[in-house]
C-alpha cells in the first residue's frame, strides 16, 4: 500500500511541478534564443517583465501580451520586406518593445547602481578614500608587470623582425659575371 501511495504522491508531486514551471516561464513561440543587456531573454527577461505584469508592478503596464508572446521577430527593412544575410538566411531581432523595456532596466539598474555610491560616500567618505588608495597600489603592481611584459614583447617583436631583414642584406646575391667570348 505504501509503494502505491508513494508512487501516488510522486506522480501528484511531478504534476505539480510541470504546472509550476509552466507559470515561472510560459512557453515561448520561437525556440531561439537571444540576448539582451547580456542577459538571456527567453529564460530571463520575458519570465521577469511577466512576474512582474501579472502583479502590476509599475513600468511593466506598457509592455504588450504581444510582445511578450513574440519576444524575437522577423527584422524588416523600412518598405516591411524582410531582412536577409549575405547567404539568404533571414534575420531576427528582439522585439523592438521588449529591447526598449529591457533598456529602460538596464537604465534604472544603473541610476540604482550610482545612487547607492553616492550615499556610501557620503556616508563614509575617509574610508571610501582609503580604500581607493588601496586598490590603486594593489593594481600598480599588476599595471607594472603588464607594462614590463609589453616591453619585453615589443623588444622580442622587433628583434624578431630584425633578423630576417639582417640576413637579407647578408644573403646578397652578387651579379653574374658575364661570360668571356670565345675567341675564334
Amino acid at each position: 500500500m505504501t509503494t502505491r501511495r508513494n508512487t501516488a504522491e510522486q506522480a501528484r508531486m511531478e504534476e505539480l511541478r510541470q504546472k509550476f514551471s509552466a507559470i515561472i516561464a510560459p512557453p515561448v513561440a520561437r525556440s531561439m534564443s537571444r540576448k539582451a543587456w547580456s542577459i538571456d531573454l527567453n529564460t530571463v527577461w520575458v519570465p521577469w517583465f511577466t512576474a512582474h505584469k501579472t502583479i502590476g508592478s509599475a513600468g511593466t503596464e506598457d509592455i504588450s501580451n504581444a510582445a511578450l508572446g513574440a519576444p524575437i521577430v522577423l527584422a524588416r527593412d523600412k518598405s516591411g520586406t524582410p531582412r536577409v544575410t549575405a547567404t539568404g538566411k533571414l534575420t531576427y531581432k528582439v522585439n523592438p518593445e521588449l529591447n526598449a523595456a529591457v533598456r529602460r532596466q538596464m537604465a534604472n539598474y544603473v541610476a540604482a547602481l550610482q545612487e547607492e555610491t553616492k550615499a556610501i560616500v557620503e556616508e563614509a567618505p575617509k574610508a571610501y578614500a582609503a580604500q581607493v588608495v588601496r586598490q590603486q597600489e594593489a593594481g600598480d603592481t599588476i599595471i607594472k608587470l603588464d607594462a614590463a611584459t609589453v616591453e619585453a614583447f615589443e623588444a622580442a617583436l622587433a628583434e624578431a623582425q630584425a633578423e630576417p631583414e639582417a640576413a637579407a642584406e647578408s644573403e646578397t646575391v652578387p651579379a653574374p659575371e658575364p661570360e668571356p667570348a670565345m675567341v675564334g
